[in-house]
């Protein structure tokens, strides 16, 4: 669970083994005071060294966050999700990119943990944060076995019932010894893992697109005068639509569906139209105009070449389009119905006899307002 930040150094020395090594927390317990001031010198690390993971622990019970200085850092955001198994969840809202780190918040421990407790981090914004740092990633980790009584590790132990091995530099320490009819092996090790190099960087800059000849770049794309249609799979808009943080509504103008994805007024897609059943169709140039790389590569992802979109009929009806027609059949049943009620003297509104068309205030639907031209 233990990851330390450990400044570079220009010798490639390898870092000693920390004592954190054997219990795996950051903090055991909670420190003793017992005057003002006392708890001024409290600093929790590992052996002196920053941490990735916050983990605290007492022998019965344990807690794990990501350490504030890392997602204050990377300007990342926290949520929590579960309800029994809670996790803690941290987005870069900057974006957005979602689950950069994520992991469980506690642990009951009696003799035994009553579960694994995993974490993880995505490479990208770890190797960010060691380079801002220039530290490496150093795990610190402890490993025990009680493993059958074999040739192979008494030859190890030279003939003793204990030994313990410590190489040249110390990174690790294994300790053999008999133990209920076996042997019990435990390691202590300080590794290497992560260096302060960046990741590289994701650019819509030279990619190829479908039926496009040479690279396309921003400066290219923002170029071009004639109008260059790319056609992307409609699945595209799912990354989209399955989160609320985005704006996906759909609208309709000049006899057309427009379906451009937006992110809180910081980048948006535009000029993307519904064209046939499951197609997408959208100018090259105003896919490159500004919003994050990462976005132009998805629907990289999704793009069509001409050859297979030949088999698509253009002019076939699309969900949205049948989802407009259904709320405009809801709200004509519920007009006549009402106009009927009042005929026999029924004074109903058409929300109360078509309530399906009803949101949960007694107002319209988010397929209403959504789909609503």
């Amino acid at each position: 669970m233990l990851m330390a930040v450990v400044v570079a150094n220009d010798d490639h020395e390898m870092t000693p083994l920390l004592d954190e090594a054997g219990h795996g927390v950051v903090a055991f317990s909670v420190p003793f005071f017992d005057k003002k001031g006392s708890s001024r010198i409290f600093s929790p690390s590992v052996s002196g060294h920053e941490y990735i993971v916050a983990s605290w622990g007492n022998g019965s019970f344990y807690t794990y966050n990501l350490a504030e200085k890392v997602w204050m850092a990377l300007g990342l955001s926290p949520r929590c999700v579960g309800n029994e198994s809670q996790r803690v969840v941290y987005d870069d809202l900057s974006l957005p990119e979602f689950s950069v780190a994520e992991g469980e918040i506690s642990n009951e421990f009696y003799w035994r943990a009553s579960r694994n407790i995993s974490w993880k981090m995505s490479n990208e914004y770890l190797r960010k944060y060691l380079w801002m740092r220039g530290a490496h990633g150093v795990r610190v980790f402890y490993y025990q076995k009680l493993l059958p009584d074999v040739s192979e590790l008494r030859d190890l132990m030279q003939g003793k019932s204990h030994t313990a091995i410590k190489p040249k530099g110390g990174w690790y320490e294994l300790d053999i010894r008999e133990h209920q009819n076996g042997l019990l092996i435990q390691v202590w090790a300080t590794v290497n893992a992560v260096s302060p190099e960046l990741s590289p960087e994701q650019s819509a800059d030279g990619i190829i697109w479908p039926d496009v000849a040479d690279p396309m770049t921003h400066a290219r794309a923002d170029a071009l005068v004639e109008r260059n249609v790319v056609f992307l799979n409609d699945k595209f808009l799912q990354r989209y639509e399955q989160s609320n943080f985005y704006d996906t509504t759909p609208v309709n103008g000049h006899d057309r569906w427009w379906c451009s994805p937006s992110y809180r007024g910081q980048w948006g897609f535009s000029d993307c139209v519904r064209v046939g059943r499951n197609l997408i169709r959208v100018p090259m140039r105003d896919l490159y105009k500004p919003k994050t790389d990462r976005e132009i590569l998805h629907a990289h992802g999704f793009a069509m070449a001409a050859a297979d979109v030949v088999h698509f009929d253009l002019l076939e009806e699309h969900i949205v389009s049948k989802v407009q027609r259904l709320l405009d059949q809801l709200l004509d049943l519920g007009d006549n119905l009402c106009a009927i009620a009042a005929i026999v003297g029924i004074q109903k509104t058409a929300i109360d006899l078509v309530p399906m068309i009803a949101g949960p205030e007694g107002g319209p639907s988010s397929d209403m307002q959504r789909y609503e031209g």
